[in-house]
């Protein structure tokens, strides 16, 4: 009878340790879950850094472009705003010379007309 009881008492330890056993292997398996779950986060967080980042170096290369841009069409405003003045300059001369002489284009309007007398 002794040993019945011993085996029973004996087959119960047995059942309360794999009971133990199982209870334990799942708060591992739970732990593992939850740190996988959160490295995960981490990663996402760390790609959403990364994307932030990466966006906020464009929008600065954006806004450096543009104030580039912006500092060659002034450029090219000044420059052409000083040819326009150098071509004032050059045409003041010009100007005051065409005036005082008329002679050379009554001449060449005479010339077309003798032409024109002499084909018909």
């Amino acid at each position: 009878m002794e040993s019945k009881l011993e085996m029973a008492k004996l087959e119960a330890e047995k059942q309360r340790l794999e009971m133990y056993n199982r209870q334990k292997q799942l708060e591992l398996e739970t732990q593992q879950q939850m740190l996988e779950a959160q490295n995960q986060q981490r990663q996402l967080e760390l790609e959403a850094h990364a994307k932030q980042q990466v966006e906020q170096e464009s929008q600065s290369r954006r806004s450096e472009a543009q104030l580039q841009l912006e500092e060659v069409r002034r450029q090219q405003l000044e420059i052409q705003q000083s040819i326009a003045t150098n071509n004032n300059r050059l045409e003041e001369p010009r100007i005051a010379v065409g005036h005082g002489d008329t002679s050379n284009h009554t001449g060449s309007t005479d010339n077309s007309l003798k032409f024109r007398e002499n084909v018909v």
